[in-house]
C-alpha cells in the first residue's frame, strides 16, 4: 500500500481503497495493537530491528508483536 500522507491525495483508486481498508482495520483494533503496528510502520529499519525495538518499547516479547503483526495483515487480506 502506498501512503501519499494526506487522505484524499492518491495517485490510482486502488490506494485510496486499501488506505480506506487499513484505516477501517486499525479504528477497530484495541489500542495496544494500533500502537504496535503504527509504531512498526513508521521506523524505516529492517522489520527484524523493529520489531526488537517496539518490542522492548511495549515491554513484550518480540513474539507477541510478530503475533499482531501477523493478525492485522490476516484482516487487512480478509477486508480485500
Amino acid at each position: 500500500m502506498t501512503y501519499c500522507g494526506k487522505q484524499g491525495n492518491f495517485q490510482r483508486d486502488v490506494d485510496r481503497r486499501n488506505f480506506h481498508t487499513v484505516e477501517k482495520v486499525l479504528k477497530d483494533l484495541p489500542e495496544w495493537d494500533r500502537n504496535v503496528i503504527i509504531d512498526v510502520f513508521r521506523r524505516k529499519e529492517p522489520i527484524e530491528n523493529t520489531v526488537r525495538e517496539v518490542s522492548k518499547k511495549f515491554g513484550t516479547n518480540p513474539d507477541v508483536v510478530w503475533s499482531v503483526l501477523s493478525k492485522v495483515s490476516r484482516k487487512i487480506a480478509k477486508e480485500n
